[in-house]
């Protein structure tokens, strides 16, 4: 093999192992349970350890900033903490939009039974004054893209095209609900200075027992909490190839992508 058919196979093998995907598993940085609608206060599952499934909507952060490369394919993952019977159980994932406002909620510290609403930085002192959402200073409402309040957490203008959906999945302890997200919208996220995402997961179904829960961020188990499973490609890499050639040693500078 001649000296150009040489650094020709290196570079191919060089390029395929960049190309090749990481995987990046992500916990939430931030989760609770989206109870009601209106002017209701609402339970704080913050720091709970379960999370009421069939709620209005379960809500999850991840904090994408910590991912570096391209994201190519996404999966986010929920395990059943109980066993009710259940059937005709479906899934829906929803962004919620940004606003500064929106993405700077902070999560509770209540377990459902030990305070009001449902998205705080402590338990309620008083429930008349826990809203909406509170960034630690001034209780604020939720926001459509433009900033106008919203007085229904359930309001269409919350939230953003669905990005990933799932049905069928037996509720049974341990099962995992695995939902297929849109990559190339995580991705926009990732990059567009936002550097995190907000998800809703609306479900629907009809339950015969008791209510369905998922384990939350705070399960005791790691392998039971909520998992975002990503596959990432690389950030491009430059690299030199020193080639020795009859003019002397010569530095070949190339970013592979």
């Amino acid at each position: 093999m001649n000296k150009m058919k040489w650094l020709a196979a290196i570079a191919v093998v060089l390029t395929s192992g960049l190309l090749q995907a990481d995987l990046v598993a992500l916990n939430p940085n931030k989760d609770t349970v989206m109870r009601a609608s209106g002017t209701t206060d609402e339970a704080d599952y913050g720091a709970a350890t379960q999370l009421l499934a069939n709620s209005p909507r379960m809500l999850f952060s991840f904090d994408l900033a910590s991912v570096s490369g391209s994201i190519t394919n996404a999966v986010l993952k929920l395990t059943m903490a109980n066993s009710p019977t259940t059937v005709a159980w479906n899934y829906v994932v929803s962004p919620m939009v940004y606003t500064a406002n929106n993405y700077s909620w902070l999560e509770g510290a209540g377990t459902s039974s030990t305070a009001l609403e449902s998205i705080q930085p402590a338990d309620a002192t008083s429930a008349a004054s826990y809203k909406w959402r509170r960034n630690g200073v001034t209780d604020l409402q939720w926001e459509n893209l433009s900033g106008t309040g919203l007085n229904n957490m359930a309001n269409a203008e919350l939230w953003g095209a669905s990005i990933g959906s799932a049905s069928g999945t037996s509720w049974v302890s341990g099962n995992t609900i695995t939902i297929a997200l849109t990559a190339s919208m995580l991705e926009t996220f990732r990059t567009n200075g936002v550097g995190s995402i907000t998800i809703g997961i609306d479900t629907t179904g009809t339950t015969a027992s008791s209510s369905p829960f998922v384990w939350s961020k705070e399960a005791a188990s790691a392998g039971n909490r909520p998992v975002l499973e990503l596959q990432v490609i690389p950030e491009p890499a430059t690299l030199g190839l020193f080639v020795v050639s009859s003019l002397g040693i010569i530095l070949i500078r190339r970013v592979f992508r």
